[in-house]
């Protein structure tokens, strides 16, 4: 074999060769983002007004890389520019009143999001959010902010505009409640708390 067809022989397999790292080299260089969709979202306020409680089910994806997620945390900016934070927490008993009636949530600790320490790359994942402002937010929101922060101090943030958030495309589940009636609430001092 000549020199010539050596050469251009093993350029070839060498370009071929370069070709098949490339999509994992891109890769690489992509940046990790956060994706989502706010699927239900459900607010309460406790009985001396001073704190609001919300319930978000979101769909989340991490794309490009995974995850290491230590906290999630809320960041409510209403319309006059005014913020509140919180952290995304775990309660054994979550009681909200819809329609005057109060109803505890019915979730397994394992959909909450905040419970995940790897959010996996490019999968979509559904779960449930619980935060509880020092505040009374019965007010108008401008925006959601969801705020992922990993073992390694890295942030991503997920953001939702009210205005883009139409109430006729959130979902309303029955089945994540159970109306509680006045004999459970008596029996139960947790519920108490909630409602005396």
């Amino acid at each position: 074999m000549n020199n010539k067809v050596q050469f251009w022989t093993t350029f070839i397999i060498a370009v071929i060769g370069a070709l098949a790292w490339t999509p994992s080299i891109i890769k690489f260089f992509q940046p990790n983002k956060i994706v989502g969709k706010m699927i239900s979202r459900y607010a309460n306020l406790n009985k001396d007004q001073s704190e609001t409680y919300f319930v978000y089910k979101i769909a989340i994806l991490s794309k490009n890389k995974e995850f290491n997620l230590k906290h999630i945390k809320c960041e409510i900016e209403d319309i006059n520019g005014n913020k509140v934070i919180a952290t995304a927490q775990n309660s054994r008993i979550i009681v909200f009143a819809h329609d005057g009636q109060p109803n505890k949530l019915l979730i397994p600790s394992d959909t909450f999001l905040n419970n995940n320490t790897l959010l996996p790359e490019d999968k979509n994942i559904v779960g449930y959010l619980y935060f509880k402002f020092k505040d009374n937010l019965d007010r108008k929101i401008r925006s959601t902010s969801f705020i992922f922060e990993s073992f390694d101090n890295k942030t991503k943030v997920l953001k939702f505009k009210e205005s883009e958030i139409s109430s006729d495309q959130l979902f309303f589940d029955d089945a994540i409640w159970k109306q509680i009636d006045a004999n459970e609430i008596k029996e139960n001092p947790l519920l108490r708390n909630y409602y005396s």
